[in-house]
């Protein structure tokens, strides 16, 4: 039997891990409502870096013009206060918000009846309600589409990806910096002609472009050099992770890629949605969500799920923000 003393030294080695255990029980890992978004069902949600701010667009894709201005609201995850509406052109594809959380940049198109690009645009609103358009070059591909945008990180340069197309702008004046161009480049024609998605990655070093169906490209920006070309022939609806060093593709599985390689980290059978986020995988399977690993694919926890959730993409490492089809914005602990 042992003495007195080692057993009240064992107690209080052990109290610790009771007390954490006893902790964790008390947390609930459930979606905790935040507040109602207004304006219909969003096509998109975006969390500012700073978890401060939550802005929405509603999109209509029914509509074909571009005079039905839309709102676009901007408000304090703290106290839900309002900070900002204003009404935008219906065919908004992309938002982002500046790393201050102090601007938003939003890309847009207007379409034809075929559904052709025939006008884009690209604007930053600061949250003092400045709003500055900024120069689009003529000619634009009647195919192009907005993808991502993001800020330098010195915050004077906004770059755009696009389908087909890299720009970057000068953010005091609006005015066009740069333009990516295709010449020699060998793209294929028919079906599969079309670079369905592109992404910039973080610092804007690199611009990873889908080439069709079956491969993509990474250039070098400051160099305009390309680095890498590959052909993966499981690539389909292929999306890239915030910071472009991953990417997925769905198809039979749900793949996921590593951008600068060219190689499948590893795939999933287990559901068809899939988020990249902040280093990691979220998989929606029914009514549960499978936090992984984003590079491994190592299986870190389950999460109780709504049925109708969408994951928000969020730089967080301690929340997972959902919404659903009533406009009802969630957040859940991932740890």
């Amino acid at each position: 039997m042992l003495p007195r003393s080692k057993w009240v030294r064992g107690i209080w080695l052990l109290l610790p891990l009771a007390l954490f255990f006893a902790a964790r029980q008390k947390v609930s890992w459930r979606p905790q409502k935040i507040m109602d978004l207004p304006f219909g069902v969003p096509e998109f949600v975006i969390i500012s870096p700073d978890e401060r701010f939550v802005a929405n667009f509603r999109y209509d894709p029914t509509s074909k013009t571009s005079e039905v201005e839309l709102p676009l609201l901007v408000r304090d995850l703290q106290n839900g206060r309002e900070i900002k509406v204003r009404g935008f052109h219906t065919g908004t594809q992309i938002a982002a918000f500046d790393k201050e959380a102090q601007r938003i940049a939003f890309g847009w198109r207007e379409i034809d009846d075929n559904e052709n690009t025939k006008k884009l645009g690209v604007s930053v609103l600061s949250l003092n309600d400045k709003l500055r358009d900024f120069e689009i070059p003529k000619g634009a591909d009647s195919w192009d589409y907005p993808t991502q945008l993001r800020f330098s990180p010195d915050g004077k340069t906004l770059w755009m990806a696009s389908s087909d197309n890299l720009r970057s702008w000068d953010i005091a004046t609006g005015k066009l910096k740069g333009q990516w161009s295709k010449e020699g480049e060998e793209i294929e024609v028919g079906d599969q002609s079309l670079p369905f998605n592109s992404a910039i990655s973080e610092g804007c070093r690199y611009y990873f472009r889908a080439d069709s169906h079956f491969g993509y490209s990474v250039w070098d920006i400051a160099k305009n050099k390309r680095l890498l070309r590959t052909k993966l022939p499981e690539l389909s609806e292929l999306t890239f992770s915030p910071d472009a060093e991953l990417m997925v593709s769905v198809k039979r599985n749900v793949s996921v890629i590593d951008s600068k390689m060219g190689r499948v980290l590893w795939q999933s059978s287990a559901g068809t949605q899939l988020t990249l986020s902040n280093k990691l995988a979220i998989v929606k399977n029914e009514n549960r969500f499978e936090v992984r690993e984003a590079r491994t694919g190592k299986l870190l926890r389950w999460l109780p799920a709504e049925g109708n959730a969408r994951v928000v993409t969020s730089e967080s490492v301690d929340w997972l923000y959902t919404v659903n089809d009533s406009n009802e914005l969630f957040r859940q602990r991932l740890r």
